[in-house]
């Protein structure tokens, strides 16, 4: 699943197909035929690298801000219409928009979180090959583990804000003697997708 799609696709644009498109190929054109700088070519080039490397960071920093304005917390919710087509992706939605997140866990640097889908018995064949383990639950009902890329931001969203609503009320002392778990929890809670998503991608390069 990859989210707000055309946002991230700007972003990309911005970083990468512009210089790609424009500013490499002047320079290197530069620097692999060494036009005389007293020629119009030369600084034909040279004006195109400029002027589209100005307009890079323009639409990068647009493509950005876009997407720190378009994707929040408080527009991520669960969807209120039934979906009845039951085919592909509408069917895994309309599993998730059943279920509820019910635990975390980090295994190896990376995120996991239980997903318990009540009395839905049977799961699409899409969801199920991305099920990491299952766990029974307390109440005996089965706990499906997903990494965090494989479930909807909602459910995320949902469990965090469950999380921090949990850990605040608990907290009687100053947030300075706060062990390190409820300040990382207290932190997360004040968080946006964006910053989410950014954490996401830098550790995919660690």
């Amino acid at each position: 699943m990859l989210p707000f799609f055309g946002d991230i696709n700007a972003v990309v644009g911005a970083f990468g197909f512009m210089p790609l498109d424009f500013v490499l190929p002047a320079v290197f054109f530069n620097l692999t035929f060494k036009p005389s700088k007293q020629s119009l070519i030369f600084w034909l080039n040279v004006t195109i690298a400029v002027v589209f490397s100005a307009l890079g960071v323009i639409a990068a920093i647009a493509a950005v801000r876009y997407l720190d304005l378009h994707v929040r917390w408080n527009d991520l919710v669960r969807p209120d219409h039934n979906i009845s087509d039951g085919k592909g992706s509408e069917s895994e939605a309309s599993v998730f928009r059943n279920a509820i997140t019910c635990d975390k866990k980090t295994v190896q640097r990376k995120i996991q979180y239980g997903v318990a889908f009540g009395n839905q018995k049977h799961l699409p064949s899409r969801v199920m090959k991305n099920i990491i383990d299952t766990e029974r639950t307390e109440d005996a009902k089965e706990k499906c583990w997903f990494h965090s890329t494989y479930i909807p931001l909602y459910l995320i969203k949902e469990y965090e804000e469950r999380m921090s609503v949990a850990v605040l009320p608990s907290v009687k002392k100053p947030s300075t003697q706060l062990s390190d778990l409820q300040r990382r929890q207290l932190k997360a809670s004040r968080r946006n997708v964006f910053a989410y998503l950014i954490r996401k991608v830098l550790l995919c390069f660690v």
